[in-house]
């Protein structure tokens, strides 16, 4: 039996991203299910929400996906901020 940790991003705009191993989907900010299904990803930054908007504070994810295609998301919505 393997153990898998599950990684969840949620974004001003209401959109969820769970994370589970090399893989990402976008799920419903409401809990009613995927919105996406899963994709394997290369690599999940958290960079600076001013690169996009000068003057934003907080982050955003990028997310480059195999096959090189990059999403970006809004701002992150910290647990405890």
């Amino acid at each position: 039996m393997s153990t898998a940790t599950l990684e969840i991003y949620r974004t001003e705009s209401g959109s969820v991203y769970e994370i589970a191993g090399r893989r990402i989907r976008r799920v419903a900010g409401d809990g009613s299910g995927a919105i996406e299904g899963w994709q394997e990803y290369v690599a999940i930054n958290r960079v600076p929400a001013s690169i996009f908007h000068p003057g934003a504070t907080g982050e955003i994810l990028e997310v480059v996906l195999r096959g090189g295609r990059r999403m970006y998301t809004s701002r992150l919505i910290l647990p405890f901020g």
